[in-house]
């Protein structure tokens, strides 16, 4: 049905799975701080596949069949190795569970019914009072900023309720302290560095008579410019 999706593993699932399998490392902070940052935070393949090595020498994990296994399906749950495919920073198969988090349902498994129901109309009222309280604060004028009100923010000002400006805002901060600069150009790959963090990025340039560049963040949301 989609020819072109792309199937992962939940996050969430290989982190909980993972603790069973860390043993007498469990109780290292440098081997877990090493671990979840291969799961979500490295940047670029470089950078994952460097931090992987290292982990697995300085930890002596080699010959361990289950690291073994996960390098095997890295391109499945590593996200340094996924930004070239829209994702919406969806990490977890957890559904449910992130859909009660998101809304702050408290009913479990061992609710009665008339639980449930002064439950669900508890979440009722609050959404529909938060809902009427964003609905007033957007009526009352364009959000202000602390960075100055250029273009593009006067713009979003106009156009997005408040909480998805400060979303917006937030991006748009890390942007402005992003300092990228043209290295060399071979044929059509471009390559520029990252004065920041200090690593590269190749771009390919394809011929066209319309051009867009597509910018993804760190969690697989993208925008074209």
């Amino acid at each position: 049905v989609f020819p072109s999706s792309r199937h992962r593993l939940c996050l969430w699932h290989l982190s909980k799975n993972a603790n069973s399998r860390f043993g007498l490392l469990k109780s290292d902070k440098n081997f877990k701080n090493a671990f979840y940052k291969c799961l979500s935070g490295c940047i670029t393949p470089n950078d994952f596949e460097e931090t992987w090595k290292s982990m697995i020498n300085t930890f002596k994990l080699e010959k361990d069949d289950w690291f073994n296994r996960l390098y095997g399906l890295k391109e499945k749950w590593c996200t340094a190795l996924s930004k070239d495919f829209f994702s919406a920073g969806i990490l977890s198969s957890q559904r449910s569970e992130s859909t009660n988090h998101a809304v702050g349902f408290k009913a479990n498994k061992s609710t009665t019914l008339t639980e449930f129901y002064s439950i669900f109309q508890a979440t009722i009222n609050r959404w529909r009072k938060t809902e009427e309280k964003d609905d007033f604060d957007c009526t009352r004028g364009i959000p202000t900023s602390e960075l100055s009100m250029s273009a593009i923010l006067k713009q979003a000002a106009n156009v997005y309720t408040i909480t998805l400006f400060r979303d917006f805002e937030e991006e748009f901060k890390l942007s402005v302290a992003s300092s990228t600069m043209f290295k060399e150009s071979v044929g059509r790959t471009v390559f520029f560095e990252d004065q920041g963090k200090k690593f590269n990025t190749k771009w390919k340039i394809q011929p066209s008579l319309a051009h867009a560049k597509t910018l993804k963040n760190l969690d697989g949301c993208a925008s074209i410019v």
